[in-house]
């Protein structure tokens, strides 16, 4: 019994470091998330009048596919820290989360498509780096990288029409 405690203990202690890594990513995706619910506005007036694409999906799949994007990037994330220790691979996915926020910001709070845009292309271009930078990182978090940009690439052209239409 006690040589089972003692390497549960030591098992404990060696994942301790990225115990703590994995608490900080999960809490900076929440907030990041939490600060796109609070931005995130579709039910004013001024987003109902606006003219979308046929290529606009029902609202229902929005925060679907960013629970599982958030999810992928958490999982991405803590990989990356965990095998390659990755820093400027982790500092690219923290800057993406601020351009989630900002996006947010403009297009919804702001009523700035075109901001919203330039944003969102920021974004699909940081999202190939990560997704270039996550395939040589590890082969899993690479693949998993692709759901990401094509759904910023789905984005854009929809924040790309809405610019177009109206």
């Amino acid at each position: 019994m006690k040589n089972i405690q003692a390497k549960l203990k030591k098992i404990v202690k060696s994942l301790k470091p990225y115990l703590f890594t994995f608490v900080f990513i999960v809490c900076s995706f929440v907030s990041a998330f939490v600060l796109c619910c609070i931005f995130n506005k579709p039910q004013t007036a001024w987003f109902f009048e606006l003219e979308k694409s046929f290529l606009y999906p029902p609202e229902i799949l929005f925060p679907i596919m960013w629970i599982i994007v958030y999810i992928i990037l958490i999982f991405v994330c803590s990989i990356i820290v965990y095998k390659s220790k990755s820093t400027v691979l982790v500092i690219k996915i923290a800057a993406s989360l601020v351009f989630h926020v900002l996006w947010n910001l403009f297009f919804f709070m702001l009523h700035s498509p075109i901001f919203g845009f330039l944003i969102l292309l920021a974004l699909v271009v940081l999202s190939i780096s990560i997704l270039k930078a996550s395939f040589r990182a590890n082969k899993i978090t690479g693949i998993l990288s692709i759901v990401y940009t094509v759904w910023l690439g789905y984005l854009l052209i929809l924040n790309y029409c809405i610019l177009m239409i109206n």
